[in-house]
């Protein structure tokens, strides 16, 4: 899977003075790296308790009352790993252009963010999952097949 119609774009990215400065930085690049990390361990984490509950895994309270108490994490975490992303992204345009593996993450990131808003955050309203258990199930599933096959994708970033 390649998206041929990116290279231009990837292309104008490393030409811009920020991907210059990325590409010439020695710590830059790391840094932002660990702050994706660990934004991405905040995001999981959420997801995680939240699909154990959607699952009927975990405590016994509702999925809105468990997200209700992590959800700060959850959109601090999806605002790091994005914001992070980019700036990733910025300084490596065109390795990543012609990476096996990158056009697969950014499916898994996409369809997670579709299942994210809009299934995910419609279920952790008060009654939704309960309402619905067989669509809870199934987008917890769904959730986390995406943001692992993100994850694994992702590593082999470095190894394609």
């Amino acid at each position: 899977m390649r998206f041929s119609f990116l290279i231009p774009i990837y292309q104008w990215i490393n030409t811009t003075w920020i991907s210059m400065y990325l590409q010439e930085s020695t710590y830059t690049f790391p840094v932002v790296e660990v702050i994706h990390i660990m934004g991405i361990t905040m995001l999981l984490g959420a997801a995680i308790i939240v699909s154990l509950q959607l699952l009927g895994i975990g405590m016994k309270q509702r999925a809105s009352d468990v997200y209700s108490g992590i959800a700060v994490w959850s959109w601090l975490g999806m605002f790091v790993v994005v914001s992070t992303g980019f700036i990733l992204t910025i300084a490596e345009p065109i390795k990543l252009s012609t990476n096996a593996a990158f056009p697969y993450k950014l499916v898994f990131l996409a369809v997670g963010m579709i299942l994210h808003f809009f299934g995910i955050l419609r279920l952790v309203k008060p009654g939704a999952a309960e309402a619905s258990p067989g669509m809870a199930k199934a987008m917890a599933i769904g959730i986390q097949l995406c943001w692992f096959g993100a994850g694994v994708a992702g590593r082999a970033i470095g190894f394609v």
